[in-house]
């Protein structure tokens, strides 16, 4: 249940913490000079953008067997396995931002992809999954795939792809298929 409340960040509670401080210093009734007052708002400011390092979470199984369910639907079923979540202080959240990924790992991520993309591509779920009808199915169809990729990169990046990143992709998707005919 939800309380009202925040939760506020590392980052902003450095900036609370020294705003604090940076309060509570020097003599009462004492006038700051402009200059003065400009250097401690950049003190401040720097304490803001301090923090730990950068981490990149690695999805736990739960959470890969939900996404791929809410973008292309519970009819896609997963063909591999994933390692173990690793736990740390009893919880899996803490544990997926220090696991590492195996080359064992990888080929088990790669084999689950490409399973769900063939999947997605095959006679029972295309006209579900892809929104448009190729010209060709067995030559690129860039409109398409950058009408499908747009969709379902907003999904699965949680936020819009940028045309750069679409771009990328569509001539990936077309490379594949001239090398495929598929």
């Amino acid at each position: 249940m939800r309380t009202g409340l925040k939760i506020v960040g590392m980052p902003t509670l450095a900036a609370i913490a020294a705003l604090a401080l940076a309060s509570c210093s020097g003599e009462m009734g004492a006038d700051k000079s402009a200059a003065s007052t400009k250097a401690d708002t950049a003190q401040v400011a720097t304490a803001a953008n301090v923090g730990g390092p950068a981490l990149m979470r690695r999805l736990t199984q739960d959470q890969y067997r939900n996404i791929v369910a809410d973008v292309f639907g519970s009819t896609i079923k997963l063909g591999g396995r994933f390692e173990p979540d690793n736990r740390t202080d009893g919880l899996i959240a803490i544990g997926s931002g220090q696991a590492s990924v195996t080359a064992a790992g990888l080929e088990q991520y790669d084999k689950i992809a490409r399973s769900i993309g063939d999947q997605i591509v095959d006679e029972q779920h295309r006209a579900q999954m892809i929104p448009c009808k190729p010209a060709d199915v067995k030559a690129p169809d860039d409109a398409c795939t950058k009408m499908f990729l747009g969709k379902v990169g907003k999904l699965l990046f949680r936020r819009p792809l940028s045309d750069k990143e679409l771009g990328s992709y569509v001539k990936s998707a077309a490379d594949a298929t001239k090398k495929t005919g598929d």
